[in-house]
Parts: structure tokens; sequence; C-alpha cells
């Protein structure tokens, strides 16, 4: 049996993966090689759409469906399917209409399968479509796409912390809200998260008894890590994510995260099977 043939390596992709100018290290790439060659099996889980986390995926050696939106969608790209879908609540238009009259300054996307479309604009929502370079049209209250996965606010970190508590003291069913960054606010259906998505992975391809390594660095990673094998994160996360991490790398996403993890799980791998190290 190859040295990996036991373990399920899934990690985020901003900030855990990705340099702060978003790309891939040499270090990290020939890492995550190494891994999947000795029998590992690697995927990413992000709240991107599939169009903005391709150019990333397409220069890994993916060999498991990829986890998107946060969770609440899982897509082959062997196949080119979407395995599994979870849509947000009818409800949730309302609930977005809501939050944009109390906080008029905020910007909003609503994402759909593969597809953006700007509700309301913001001069952070256009840094944020600007960096993931991705298609995206515009939608009003008379031209709503029909079937939505999450809505996303956008504002400067203050604004969204005041936003959040805000909501926090809200009724809204049938939905969650958590940050993907200091400045992305997530509505997303009740239940949906990166772990819940991974889970839902396994099960579909019979591998649930692999053991599950995952890495991230902000509050929509927290789920994953907290419940998996191994969780990881990067020494620039929050502290609320290094308190329920396995481990803190000593490596940021910029020094090679992802090979730092890949090389413990090789360690403790060699220790438990009497290999030298």
């Amino acid at each position: 049996m190859l040295k990996f043939s036991d373990y399920i390596l899934v990690t985020d992709l901003d900030d855990t993966l990705l340099t702060r100018d978003k790309r891939i290290t040499e270090q990290d790439l020939n890492a995550v090689r190494y891994f999947v060659e000795n029998g590992g099996s690697f995927t990413v889980a992000t709240g991107r759409v599939y169009t903005s986390a391709k150019p990333y995926t397409t220069q890994l050696p993916i060999n498991l469906p990829v986890v998107l939106y946060n969770g609440a969608v899982i897509y082959d790209e062997k196949s080119g399917k979407t395995l599994w879908k979870e849509l947000i609540c009818d409800e949730a238009v309302g609930y977005m209409n809501d939050i944009l009259q109390r906080f008029p300054h905020l910007g909003c996307e609503i994402v759909c399968d593969n597809e953006i479309f700007i509700r309301k604009e913001s001069k952070t929502l256009d840094e944020k479509i600007r960096l993931e370079n991705i298609p995206f049209g515009y939608c009003d209250e008379n031209s709503l796409p029909k079937e939505i996965i999450k809505i996303l606010v956008v504002g400067k970190n203050d604004e969204i912390s005041v936003a959040l508590e805000e909501i926090k003291q809200l009724s809204y069913p049938k939905v969650d809200f958590l940050l993907s960054a200091p400045y992305y606010l997530e509505m997303l259906p009740t239940g949906a998260s990166k772990w819940v998505g991974i889970k839902n992975m396994t099960k579909i391809l019979g591998i649930e008894n692999k053991k599950i390594v995952c890495a991230g660095d902000f509050d929509n990673d927290i789920d994953m890590i907290k419940n998996a094998d191994i969780g990881a994160t990067v020494p620039n996360a929050p502290q609320r994510v290094k308190d329920i991490a396995d481990i803190v790398l000593s490596k940021t996403s910029n020094e090679g995260a992802i090979s730092e993890l890949i090389e413990y799980i090789s360690k403790q791998e060699d220790e438990a099977n009497g290999r030298n190290t």
C-alpha cells in the first residue's frame, strides 16, 4: 500500500494554499504532487464559484471532486458534473432586502450555480470582483435569478462586523451567516459548511473510512478544521481559528504552509508504521 493511501487532504484556497497575490508556490505544488503520487487523495474546499477556482484547480493534481460555495456544491471536474448542491431558501431574498435597507452602504452579490450577479454595487465589492477576475452580471428586484446558492454582502471590516452583530440579534430562519473574510459576510442554507460538503463528497464516493486532514485560515474553515482527523491552520489566522486547530503551522501561505502540513502527515505516518524518518 502506498504511503498516503489512507489519507484525504482538503485545503482552503485563499490565504491557505494561495499566496497573498493569488499564486500557488512551487514548494506547495511539488508537495501536493508528492502526496498524490504516493497514494493520497487531494482536493480543495473554497467559498469560490468554480470559474473562480478553476485557474488553480487545473494546476493541481486534484483526484477528488471539489467543494465549492463554502460547502453548498460538490463538483466533479473530470465529468464536468455537479454531484450535489443545496439551494438557499426562498425567504433569503427578503432577508437580503432587509439587510440592504438596514445597511445601505454594503454591496451585495448573488451567487448561483457558476454565475454571479451584482445586486448592489460598492467599492469593496468592485475590488473583490476585480481580484477574482470572473464574469458577472447585474440584477435588480425585478430580475433576480431563480436558483440561488448563497448571498454575499461586502463592506469594510468595521462595517461588516457591525452588520454581523446586529444580524445576530435578528430572526432569519433557514439560513446561516458566516464570515469568509473580514469584509465578506455570507448567507448560506442552514447547515451548509465546508465540512458538510466534504462529508457528503466522501459518502458519495464511498471513502468515508479514510483519515481526513483539513487546512484553512478563517471562520468559514472552522467547521472542517474542528471535525477533521487532523485540522490545521496558518500562523496569520485569527486566534479563534487557532484555538480549535490540532496544528498551527509555522509557515504562511506565502511560505509553503501546505508543504509543511504534508511533511507533518508524512512524519506521523512514518512514526505510526515504525519507519525511520
